[in-house]
């Protein structure tokens, strides 16, 4: 059994492993509940700023992704643009045809956003960000 830290709710052993605490405490007493998650990265793709563009930026209505300045064999490996929020909840995801693609923003609250991309083996990068202001 893993010994936790009296005053830690959660670390990072520094080998892949994540440790939860949750401690909950009524008139009757308290009661601990621990747990451990493995953690590790598949794969960490090179992003390169001069391979694409994003503009506007802030926007408003749509975004404008530019890959006309990508290698095609990387290019061509791209299945579709995400956007995410902040805290990592993709709220869009969109198949790429072009090396303009055009993505329609209208129904984001303004704030900033993440953009990324997902190529056909799965790997999603993160391409950069952007913001919505109107």
């Amino acid at each position: 059994m893993q010994n936790f830290p009296d005053d830690s709710m959660q670390w990072f052993d520094g080998h892949n492993v994540l440790y939860v605490c949750l401690t909950v405490r009524n008139k009757y007493g308290s009661s601990t509940v621990c747990d451990s998650f493995d953690i590790w990265c598949e794969a960490v793709t090179e992003v390169r700023p001069t391979d694409f563009k994003i503009y506007p930026n802030p926007a408003s209505d749509n975004l404008l992704i530019d890959f006309s300045k990508m290698d095609n064999t990387t290019f061509t490996d791209i299945s579709a643009i995400e956007v995410f929020d902040l805290v990592g909840q993709k709220l869009k995801s969109v198949p790429l045809s072009e090396t303009q693609q055009s993505i329609p923003i209208k129904d984001l609250v303004d704030g900033v956003y993440i953009i990324g991309t997902l190529d056909k083996a799965n790997t999603h990068t993160i391409r950069g960000k952007f913001e919505v202001a109107r």
